[in-house]
């Protein structure tokens, strides 16, 4: 029995001195990590100022449209599909009216093709739409794929977010 105990004793501080040693060497290398030097931080240059963004989370159907941001000679609006669905857009279509009724242009797409080309999007996928420069006094703006066809017709679902307030957009001009 006292055979036995010794054994036991003897496999316990074995087992308790490898576990020291391992523990004692994790400790080690992670100080040795930290201790390295880190990169340095890149300076802030005029390219990593804010966004002079404002953000919206207005739905039309399956689409939100989920911020605008006014760059230096453009409007970028980004939108997020909410659902799976087929999308594409028809650029000469797409516009925004203000409510002086002063209408911009698009001017590009991003991850959204021109029609009759599909994209079959995924529920959470953005795009974007980047339209000509909004003036200062621009308050209350509709994004439109037409103006002129209803909502939705038969095979076909128009997009439309009207009466988006900018009052409380943050936006420098």
């Amino acid at each position: 029995m006292d055979e036995r105990r010794n054994y036991f004793i003897s496999l316990n501080l074995v087992l308790f001195f490898w576990i020291s040693i391992f523990s004692f060497s994790c400790n080690l290398e992670s100080s040795i990590q930290n201790t390295k030097p880190s990169a340095e931080k890149p300076k802030k240059s005029s390219k990593n100022i804010k966004k002079n963004c404002c953000n919206i989370f207005k739905t039309f159907r399956e689409v939100t449209l989920t911020s605008i941001c006014l760059e230096k000679n453009s409007t970028l609006i980004s939108f997020r599909s909410n659902s799976s669905q087929s999308i594409c857009t028809i650029p000469e279509k797409n516009r925004i009216l203000d409510q002086s009724s002063g209408e911009y242009s698009l001017i590009s797409l991003g991850s959204i093709p021109k029609c009759p080309e599909l994209l079959n999007a995924g529920k959470g996928h953005v795009f974007t739409m980047t339209f000509e420069r909004l003036k200062k006094e621009s308050r209350v703006i509709t994004v439109t794929e037409d103006f002129t066809q209803p909502s939705q017709s038969s095979a076909w679902s128009w997009w439309i977010w009207k009466d988006i307030s900018l009052e409380d957009c943050p936006f420098t001009y």
